[in-house]
């Protein structure tokens, strides 16, 4: 991969992240999200024995589906009562393939890290979900 198609791929990637908020933030506009890019460059891709540019084609069909993982999660009062106070969302790959769940989220004061499965199989609505609660 050239490092134009690179580029290219990163700003794709970067707007399926905010893209997914649509609705989200029709609720709660001053959301905001980010893919942390310094942890995915930091990989040990070697010793995963994997090559970080044909992985990361596969990191935009894993973000695709969080909208919907977090719209599932708000259908419960409670946890909606608490994902509202959330400004900051970083998605942040696990440093192993398949790690114990697909998804495993951190709350740090108003920002909530999801560090989920990028070099495994199929991150759907129903993993980021579960994701998500893991963090109340």
């Amino acid at each position: 991969m050239s490092p134009m198609e690179e580029k290219k791929l990163k700003r794709s990637i970067e707007e399926t992240v905010t893209g997914t908020l649509g609705e989200i933030r029709d609720r709660h506009p001053e959301l905001a999200a980010r893919f942390d890019w310094e942890a995915y460059d930091g990989l040990d891709w070697q010793g995963l024995g994997k090559e970080r540019s044909s992985e990361i084609v596969y990191l935009k069909g894993h973000l695709d589906s969080f909208g919907n993982g977090f719209n599932f999660a708000c259908k419960d009062e409670d946890y909606r009562e608490e994902l509202v106070k959330v400004c900051q969302i970083v998605f942040k790959p696990a440093s192993a393939e398949s790690p114990s769940q697909k998804v495993a989220a951190t709350l740090d004061g108003d920002t909530l890290t999801l560090v989920f499965d990028s070099l495994g199989g199929t991150v759907g609505p129903d993993d980021w979900e579960k994701g998500l609660k893991s963090a109340y």
